[in-house]
């Protein structure tokens, strides 16, 4: 996958070169690769994308962390105002995008991911 980006927007142009049989519709590449090209830390390593959960067309879930304790990793995939999560829910069609932080405990992992308070769409106003 690589991305196209003029003066007025970005595009993605989608490459697979593997049978595409091999992966379940549900995939969740493009919502990962989004916010990579969207969010520097997430290009650089330095917040990491831990986990996706997609309903394509609905919403994706996706839980962060960050290898840099005063960095947080939820803050930096919202970016200022919900700057960068509104481009990548533009990109994904107005599919709403929850961005969720990674614990290594199950249980608080999905109480956060049950729980969460960033969550944005095309509609939503920051």
């Amino acid at each position: 996958m690589y991305a196209i980006q003029t003066m007025r927007s970005r595009q993605f142009v989608v490459s697979v070169s593997v049978r595409l049989s091999s992966f379940p519709v549900h995939t969740p590449i493009l919502s990962a690769a989004s916010f990579e090209l969207e969010v520097p830390e997430v290009y650089e390593g330095i917040v990491s994308i831990r986990s996706v959960a997609r309903e394509p067309g609905v919403r994706s879930k996706i839980a962060v962390s960050s290898s840099d304790e005063r960095l947080d990793p939820v803050g930096a995939c919202v970016g200022p105002k919900g700057s960068r999560v509104r481009t990548v829910v533009s990109e994904l069609r107005g599919e709403r995008v929850d961005v969720v932080p990674w614990f290594d405990d199950p249980a608080r992992c999905v109480a956060s991911a049950l729980f969460s308070r960033t969550r944005f769409s095309r509609d939503n106003r920051c």
